[in-house]
């Protein structure tokens, strides 16, 4: 019988936040990432409308200051994280577009 012998090099520990995001940090809530990231922070929320939620996927609908129609897609951990997947900004076919709003820019350049 021949034994085979494995050496573990190197292991890294990291570090989750889970256990405390839904109680502790606005980073985890749809509506508080809408709201600060692309209402405050990119200028661009005038009216956001209700979220709807089906199972884990939540969609935040607004109004943008641009007069467009905007749609935020988060998906819901089971700890009740949220993360957002998917921006959407609909074009004049009434078809929602793939958009990638960088939030951390808007910053920078609002300063």
């Amino acid at each position: 019988m021949k034994t085979t012998c494995f050496k573990i090099e190197e292991v890294t520990l990291i570090g989750e936040d889970f256990l405390c995001a839904a109680y502790h940090l606005w980073q985890h809530n749809a509506e508080a990432v809408v709201d600060i990231e692309y209402g405050n922070w990119c200028k661009l929320i005038k009216k956001r409308w209700p979220t709807k939620q089906e199972g884990y996927v939540k969609n935040i609908d607004s109004v943008g200051t641009d007069g467009s129609e905007y749609r935020f897609v988060f998906y819901q951990l089971t700890n009740d994280s949220d993360i957002l997947i998917a921006q959407y900004k609909k074009n004049s076919k009434g078809k929602w577009d793939l958009i990638k709003i960088d939030p951390e820019k808007c910053l920078k350049e609002n300063k």
